[in-house]
């Protein structure tokens, strides 16, 4: 009977451990996997990538928000961002446009936005909206997936989304729109709990003239 008491005992605290541990691994394990695919990016463009991609970045100069600070922060981040569109989801990236933005709206500096261009080409869309929507779904998930990737970014108070911008050309006129996310949204449609739709029916999109409008989804 001591024996089996023992015994049950050693049960009890193994379960006890098990579920507390258990308890604890969602989070623990998403932290680390977010850690992993970070430090994976970086390591990844530490082969030469600075010097070939960065006239993919904003120039410092042009800031006229606290962007300037973090964008020499995280200037490998941003450079880490643009090689795996470049390399690895064979996306043509803007010059000078991977860095960060406020929204001129809410006229708030300190609420920034990581954003990026991207240029798709010649849109064969009849209409504005539907080439806009069309690379918003066709693009979208792989571009917040691979900027998503710098959670050291995120964890800045003042950096809020990511801004992702679309430009082609329709019958012979540049166009442009830009999805302004905010990161909460992002963790959500990584977690499941969103789809890409309803990320982009909840994210402020704005078009050529700056207004907020609507995609067709």
């Amino acid at each position: 009977m001591i024996g089996f008491k023992i015994i049950a005992k050693y049960v009890v605290l193994i379960t006890v451990l098990s579920l507390s541990t258990c308890a604890s691994k969602p989070g623990e394990i998403r932290d680390n996997a977010q850690e992993s695919r970070e430090k994976a990016l970086l390591e990844k463009r530490e082969d030469g990538a600075v010097e070939k991609y960065a006239d993919l970045l904003v120039d410092p100069e042009r800031y006229t928000s606290s962007g300037r600070v973090y964008h020499e922060k995280y200037r490998k981040y941003l450079i880490a961002i643009g090689a795996e569109l470049v390399e690895d989801k064979s996306l043509k990236v803007s010059k000078g446009s991977i860095g960060f933005y406020f929204d001129r709206k809410s006229d708030s500096r300190d609420r920034l936005y990581l954003g990026i261009d991207l240029e798709m080409g010649i849109s064969t869309s009849e209409r504005y909206q539907d080439a806009a929507a069309s690379y918003a779904d066709t693009t979208l998930k792989q571009v917040m997936e691979t900027v998503n990737t710098c959670i050291s970014v995120f964890r800045e108070k003042n950096i809020v989304g990511m801004v992702i911008g679309f430009k082609w050309v329709r019958s012979g006129n540049e166009e442009h729109v830009n999805i302004w996310i905010v990161e909460d949204d992002v963790i959500l449609f990584e977690r499941g709990k969103l789809t890409l739709q309803e990320v982009i029916v909840r994210a402020t999109v704005t078009g050529m003239t700056g207004a907020i409008i609507r995609l067709p989804l």
